[in-house]
């Protein structure tokens, strides 16, 4: 079960909103990480980021976007290298795609680099409900999950 505890910074007239999670998944241990929000006003770009805090360092991000009053856009997820296969680029999905949902969208797209020769990404796009090709993949915000 992951645990939620939240604080409010104002930084640089940037927003930035600071989670301390417990992590369960297969392979992540239950050392607490830090996951960063952050909104640039004006622009419509938002960061999540998952962090270490034992060693200061970024495990991943995601940069995603408000395209619309109802579309958002994952523009970008990354995990590096050292922390892949933890089920840190699905928090961080999960995480862009709840802060959408709070901001009024009802769809999310994204396209996916290298094609159908990244079947990871693919995998775990399709897995959290995404639907169509490597081009073009899009996510309704508002259907219920399905699960098997």
């Amino acid at each position: 079960m992951k645990h939620f505890f939240s604080w409010v910074l104002r930084i640089l007239g940037i927003s930035a909103i600071l989670f301390i999670i417990s992590v369960s998944s297969a392979h992540a241990t239950d050392n607490a990480l830090l996951m960063k929000f952050s909104d640039n006003y004006g622009y419509g770009d938002h960061t999540v980021q998952l962090i270490n805090p034992e060693t200061n360092k970024e495990i991943g991000r995601c940069n995603f976007q408000q395209q619309s009053p109802t579309h958002g856009y994952i523009a970008w997820l990354g995990v590096n290298h050292e922390y892949r296969a933890n089920g840190y680029g699905k928090l961080l999905l999960q995480q862009a795609c709840r802060k959408l949902k709070e901001l009024g969208c009802t769809t999310v797209s994204l396209w996916v680099l290298n094609g159908y020769g990244n079947t990871t990404a693919l995998n775990l796009y399709r897995e959290e409900g995404f639907k169509g090709d490597p081009d073009h993949m899009e996510k309704n915000l508002l259907a219920k999950p399905v699960y098997a």
